[in-house]
């Protein structure tokens, strides 16, 4: 059937490539894929080029090579709001708050939908106006609600202004749009352990110790709270297999040290 019918397809797109092609288009070009290929692929534009190339720099420690490359890719296109956002970023990890605020800014200006750029914002804004901080987040939740990683940042923000009961919730909300996602499994095992939630606190962190497998921290932390729990032989399980991940993790040494010690005075 494939074999019959796969000329006809292929004719079928031929004319109707000719018959919707435009003439002049210089908003895109198309370029092969290779020379024997029927498939093309947009080519990229002078701001695209800048762009990665900038990218490759800056993950090559070329900070200031880096946003001279981003800035070219703003000037080649300047309703282009990939090379601001890039600005704000490198910005933003160089602890250069206000400068980050400013390229943020100017980034939603031109893509007011860009939710990593308002996630990212709201961050930044939360040590300085949390209730600005708040409103970018909600706002970025009104463009995409299963936007998981602000779901996290308010209840990581409810929870560092200790209302535990919303922290709460939100890591729940987080783990309702995605299952799979262990920080907030991982943030709702801290807040119930604050609320003195044992039998909670030991659900929340066995999820993230199974969604984590190759992460020592949330083995530790469920190691822990068993440990707490006086659990030792599953403790030592746990403990045992944050080694195996981290040889150098220094508080789950400390653990097992309690708990031979534990095991020496029980005999």
């Amino acid at each position: 059937m494939e074999d019959q019918h796969a000329k006809d397809r292929i004719d079928y797109y031929k004319n109707l490539c000719k018959t919707r092609t435009v003439k002049d288009n210089g908003a895109f070009k198309l370029s092969h894929l290779s020379q024997a290929s029927e498939s093309y692929d947009i080519e990229k534009t002078g701001a695209e080029a800048f762009l990665h190339k900038g990218v490759i720099e800056e993950a090559n420690g070329n900070v200031q090579s880096a946003r001279s490359l981003y800035q070219k890719a703003y000037e080649n296109m300047p309703d282009y709001y990939l090379p601001l956002f890039w600005l704000g970023y490198s910005c933003m990890r160089h602890k250069e708050e206000e400068k980050a605020i400013e390229f943020f800014n100017r980034t939603i200006d031109i893509n007011p939908r860009s939710i990593r750029t308002l996630l990212y914002l709201g961050n930044i804004l939360e040590s300085r106006k949390k209730e600005q901080a708040l409103h970018v987040y909600e706002r970025t939740l009104n463009i995409s609600s299963s936007y998981v990683p602000c779901i996290e940042a308010i209840a990581l923000l409810c929870e560092k202004n200790r209302d535990y009961s919303n922290a709460a919730k939100f890591y729940n909300n987080a783990l309702e749009v995605n299952p799979f996602y262990s920080n907030a499994a991982s943030g709702l095992g801290r807040v119930y352990s604050i609320l003195g939630d044992k039998e909670n606190e030991l659900k929340a962190l066995q999820v993230a110790a199974d969604l984590s497998p190759s992460y020592a921290g949330p083995q530790y932390k469920l190691a822990e709270c068993l440990f707490e729990s006086d659990n030792h032989e599953e403790a030592a399980k746990y403990c045992l297999k944050a080694m195996e991940i981290d040889m150098n993790h220094t508080p789950t040494h400390t653990l097992m040290n309690k708990l031979l010690k534990s095991r020496e005075t029980t005999k």
